[in-house]
């Protein structure tokens, strides 16, 4: 049975029971039911919805870290930023390695590198086997330009988690790089066999084999990239380049063409 609401709080504080955990009990009713029915209306796309309802929560339950996060989500599916209530979520909830490392994934959205270094870090303090961080880290480290960092990050979260195409995809792309073009090849080639829908992959692939001097094969890369995503200006120039090479002018021509009707200004095919 609980306290009077003037009565000395049981938890030893000092403090009259009003003045500390009787907020605390109903944050956790809170808990058990608006935030599962929050949960719910983000799991169902109604990210208006959750904002607007979050927001309204927060100004009488502001350090709910629940609903922090779930205003960040809905805020971030919305196209705006959700950048503050993933602060204060990682403020709230120094121990949780997932809002450390949704922190870091809002830093690196807009481009705050270094910082969001720091928050897959803590997050990985926290949870060294988090392999979903380690990726993320070895992306920041390479939009940084320091490849030795981001393969290191990208080995250990293929380590963790060998069927995580998308590390190894980053993998490849760091060793590309520092031009380690055989075993960025094989890094690709593991990440198109563990999901094949991956046309960035295909093109990097393509890239790479073509550094290799294997212009065939880079052009059936590039064509398979093509197939997942037609419409990719970049690839149908890219492919061009190495139809060019292989003297296939005609080809190359039309490839160049493409690119060019769906980017006009594109300086790269024109010259």
């Amino acid at each position: 049975m609980n306290p009077s609401r003037n009565e000395p709080c049981p938890c030893g504080s000092g403090k009259k029971y009003k003045h500390c955990c009787e907020g605390k009990q109903s944050v956790a009713k809170l808990a058990a039911a608006e935030l599962n029915q929050l949960g719910m209306l983000v799991n169902t796309g109604q990210f208006a919805v959750v904002e607007t309802r979050a927001s309204d929560l927060l100004q009488q339950y502001p350090d709910e870290a629940g609903l922090w996060k779930l205003l960040a989500i809905a805020l971030q599916m919305q196209g705006k930023s959700g950048l503050a209530a993933f602060e204060r979520a990682a403020l709230l909830l120094p121990s949780d390695a997932g809002a450390h490392m949704n922190l870091g994934n809002a830093l690196q959205g807009v481009g705050r590198l270094e910082e969001a270094v720091q928050s897959y870090q803590r997050a990985l303090a926290i949870k060294p086997t988090f392999a979903e961080a380690h990726n993320n880290l070895g992306a920041s480290f390479a939009a940084l330009g320091q490849y030795e960092a981001a393969i290191a990050s990208y080995r250990r979260a293929v380590q963790i988690k060998p069927d995580f195409a998308a590390a190894h995809s980053g993998l490849g792309g760091a060793l590309r790089h520092l031009e380690q073009w055989p075993e960025a090849v094989v890094s690709y080639r593991r990440a198109i066999k563990l999901q094949p829908d991956l046309a960035e992959t295909h093109n990097d692939l393509g890239v790479t084999l073509r550094d290799l001097g294997q212009f065939d094969q880079a052009v059936t890369s590039y064509r398979q990239a093509l197939r997942i995503q037609p419409d990719d200006a970049a690839v149908l120039s890219n492919l061009g380049v190495v139809l060019r090479d292989l003297g296939r002018l005609d080809e190359a021509v039309t490839s160049f063409r493409q690119a060019l009707a769906i980017r006009p200004d594109d300086a790269e095919t024109l010259s």
